[in-house]
């Protein structure tokens, strides 16, 4: 079997396992855009390498259809059926929330995860679609401007107008900013702002705070005092670029489109921001989520990262046997390494082979242009958004991919790289929103680069030089 490679994100085995076995094997299939499921799927995740590969076959097949439904204009009602199926999965997980767990049985515990479970993945099937579209659409745009790659003209004209929610958190931090006149004056206390201040301050912390993680990545969610921190390194926001809206216009008129082709466009752009911003809901959602999760981990003895790493079939056999059924040693040994595989609806979970790469022959690293710009710093590799606490003001974040519960470690970046990703991403929507210089779809940097190592990003050339190997073994990650 031939099968196609993509980078995915990192997120512990109970995401994946859940998001393989009904996502992709049932709830994919469940949507106006086709009818289609996929049989054939492997996962590979260890500590420095994420890999996901479907099979061309399935992939191929899938993709005719969904190049069809975005031409005869299924898209705008895919997405309406997209965003009713967040909306329920919140409503069922705000319930949840309000609910006395702890006087319920085991068995009811049991139910309500199969619940949550039906409707969470059933939203994964539609978010696998979505990326699905993006790809497809991306091709098709391509061939019709007669382009190979993707461009800065491509990235300005598929670049979204509407705010994501991180671009308008972000506006709401920078207008409290102007209201206090910091930077000009000092950050005061907390203590010593106005009520309204004050008020201000904790709405937009909790409005926000679901941001804090994904794809039951942790459940710790960011501090008020975090927040503080974080805002203070917004003193110095970098200026707004020429208006988007303009440079499309000039872009627009410059390669004087047909219809077809700038609807194509239109439709790139819609899926684009909509695969970004539609993750808020899983956000959302898990963030209701929590107690239940820490619920059946209190009733296990287990912490939160552990009760994750196991598979549906184990968390449910353990709550009728009132004791987990595989050692925590098993747990723990998933925390950086697990294979995931299906084949035609049965899903086996092992470890996965180690894959090495001649790291020390190599001194650059290629991938293609997010957000142009450049920017000299040291390496932190953050495989999830649990380590985002890692990054330090000013240093190079190098990641696998991002999603919306990366933005506090975005902000603090001097640049970003990712593994994957192209220029409707959400690494490269965000990074544009917030001026950063990025580079994304290296295929390789978290495995090269360590923690540590000092690198100059050239977003602008695509290209990532590394000046100098990080030789002290405490602060680097050797995998």
């Amino acid at each position: 079997m031939e099968w196609i490679k993509t980078t995915q994100k990192s997120v512990p085995l109970l995401a994946r396992y859940l998001a393989t076995k009904h996502s992709l094997g049932m709830y994919i299939s469940e949507t106006i855009l086709h009818n289609l499921k996929i049989n054939h799927y492997k996962y590979v995740h260890s500590d420095n390498y994420v890999q996901a590969f479907f099979s061309k076959e399935e992939l191929d097949d899938l993709y005719l259809l969904l190049g069809n439904a975005i031409e005869s204009g299924k898209t705008n009602d895919f997405l309406r059926d997209y965003r009713l199926c967040g909306l329920e999965l919140i409503n069922f997980c705000r319930f949840i929330n309000n609910k006395r767990l702890d006087i319920l049985s085991n068995s009811e515990i049991n139910k309500l995860l199969e619940q949550w479970i039906q409707k969470y993945t059933k939203l994964l099937g539609h978010v696998y679609n979505g990326n699905f579209c993006v790809n497809i659409a991306t091709q098709k745009v391509l061939e019709s401007l007669s382009k190979k790659d993707e461009d800065e003209e491509f990235r300005i004209l598929t670049e979204p107008l509407a705010e994501t929610e991180i671009k308008k958190r972000q506006r709401r931090i920078l207008s409290f900013l102007k209201s206090i006149n910091y930077p000009d004056k000092e950050f005061p206390e907390f203590s010593k702002l106005s009520l309204e201040s004050r008020e201000e301050l904790l709405g937009i912390h909790e409005t926000y705070r679901y941001l804090g993680s994904i794809f039951l990545t942790t459940n710790k969610y960011p501090y008020f005092e975090d927040f503080l921190d974080e805002i203070k390194s917004l003193s110095n926001p970098k200026e707004e670029q020429e208006s988007l809206q303009k440079r499309k216009e000039e872009i627009l008129d410059k390669l004087n489109l047909n219809e077809k082709t700038k609807k194509l466009v239109d439709e790139l752009t819609q899926l684009a921001y909509y695969r970004t911003e539609l993750l808020s809901y899983i956000q959302k959602a898990e963030y209701y989520s929590v107690n239940l999760f820490e619920e059946v981990a209190r009733r296990l003895k287990l912490s939160y990262k552990e009760l994750v790493h196991m598979t549906e079939e184990e968390i449910q056999q353990s709550l009728l046997e009132q004791t987990p059924t595989i050692s925590q040693e098993q747990i723990i040994s998933r925390f950086e390494n697990y294979y995931i595989e299906l084949v035609d609806g049965r899903v086996r979970v092992s470890l996965p082979e180690k894959e090495t790469i001649d790291k020390e022959n190599i001194r650059e690293i290629k991938g293609n242009c997010a957000s142009r710009g450049k920017a000299t710093g040291r390496v932190k590799i953050i495989r999830n958004s649990s380590e985002i606490s890692k990054l330090n003001q000013g240093e190079i974040l190098v990641t696998f991919m991002t999603t919306p519960d990366y933005v506090m470690a975005m902000q603090k970046a001097a640049a970003i790289v990712t593994n994957d990703g192209g220029a409707t991403c959400h690494a490269a929507i965000i990074s544009r929103e917030l001026g950063v210089p990025c580079i994304v779809g290296t295929e390789i940097a978290t495995r090269v680069l360590e923690d540590g190592d000092l690198v100059e990003v050239d977003a602008t050339n695509e290209i990532i030089k590394i000046i100098e190997k990080n030789t002290d073994i405490t602060s680097s990650n050797k995998f």
